[in-house]
């Protein structure tokens, strides 16, 4: 997304509860020319709900062992 200089996501998940059902969600956006971040938002919560989409893939490939941690 060009109006953003920078995202971080951090959420939590409950015990048992499926990673792609987060008990919380919080973003904090920077962004370019003074965009204010608000006005962003319906655009960064459709990314969040793709990547939640992706979890159980990238999950599988962790455990298949075809994404290396380092």
């Amino acid at each position: 997304m060009p109006d953003i200089a920078a995202a971080q996501c951090v959420m939590v998940s409950r015990i048992g509860a499926p990673v792609t059902q987060p008990a919380l969600v919080q973003v904090k956006l920077g962004t370019r020319d003074g965009v204010p971040a608000g006005q962003l938002r319906p655009q960064a919560e459709e990314v969040v709900v793709d990547q939640l989409s992706r979890a159980p893939r990238l999950i599988d490939d962790f455990v298949a062992g075809t994404i290396a941690v380092s």
